[in-house]
């Protein structure tokens, strides 16, 4: 009883940064749906290995905040976006590149003494929980934005991303929808890195939109089954991460964010369920 009630104490201490595990979690699994829609994934792996380097870099420089690792990002991985646009035929071939220049450049940083082993390492797995209780009011004014640019983008990033051609002799110019999308897409990211690492963020970018759309007749129940993917895994990863485990007589918690990211590999296997 005493263990049941020391992780409801937990859980109540942690309320804040478990919500804004959860409400970050959700935002990137609804956009996580477009991105698979449109083949995006390598993309976003690549924009999420930039945006951990831009944690990095702006920790190291001690200019470490949302909009900066933003701009940093911006500036990494934009050269590839726009390069990867024009190679039509191997785009991502591109994004390849992108991939292993952002994972080269994490290594390099390295030698930048003690201290960037341990930015890499939170860019990486996160820190959610020394997050401090107020940093979930900073949220507010960029969630208020990315929602009404993802309902202004909704209609026309859907046309686009069932078929481009069709759109573009409709009226509609992908490349003016594409881009705000990609800029929607790296704000997203670089917070979620910024508060809840790399692999945080990747996992709720694949993992509910590929389930979600395997299993959904419609483009809202698709997002409505991502939504509610996301939120049982992160908040099954909090609670288990919360949970003591004894080892060699030694009380150990498991890493959150890594817990997260566990719980939401598990939902994988249903997808041999579907049609």
């Amino acid at each position: 009883m005493n263990a049941e009630n020391e992780i409801l104490s937990a859980l109540f201490f942690y309320k804040a940064q478990i919500l804004t595990g959860a409400l970050i979690g959700v935002l990137t699994a609804l956009l996580g749906v477009f991105v698979i829609l449109r083949r995006m994934i390598f993309s976003g792996i690549a924009l999420s290995q930039a945006a951990s380097a831009a944690v990095v870099l702006t920790l190291l420089v001690q200019l470490h905040s949302e909009p900066v690792v933003f701009a940093v990002t911006l500036a990494l991985f934009s050269p590839f976006y726009f390069l990867q646009q024009k190679a039509e035929r191997n785009p991502d071939a591109v994004l390849a590149g992108a991939l292993v220049f952002f994972a080269a450049l994490g290594q390099v940083l390295l030698a930048f003494g003690a201290g960037a082993q341990n930015h890499l390492i939170t860019a990486f797995f996160g820190n959610i929980l020394t997050m401090p209780e107020d940093e979930w009011k900073h949220l507010w004014m960029p969630l208020t934005v990315g929602s009404v640019a993802f309902a202004y983008l909704y209609r026309p990033l859907l046309a686009v991303s069932f078929d481009r051609v069709y759109a573009k002799n409709s009226g509609l110019r992908p490349a003016l929808i594409e881009l705000p999308f990609f800029l929607l897409l790296t704000a997203c990211l670089t917070t979620a890195i910024y508060l809840m690492g790399s692999f945080y963020s990747i996992a709720h970018l694949v993992i509910p939109g590929l389930i979600g759309l395997a299993f959904a007749r419609s483009m809202g129940r698709a997002f409505a089954i991502a939504a509610v993917v996301s939120l049982v895994g992160t908040f099954l990863g909090f609670l288990i991460s919360l949970i003591p485990i004894e080892v060699a007589g030694t009380t150990i918690n498991l890493p959150t964010s890594s817990t997260v990211v566990m719980v939401l590999a598990a939902f994988l296997p249903l997808l041999l369920a579907s049609e």
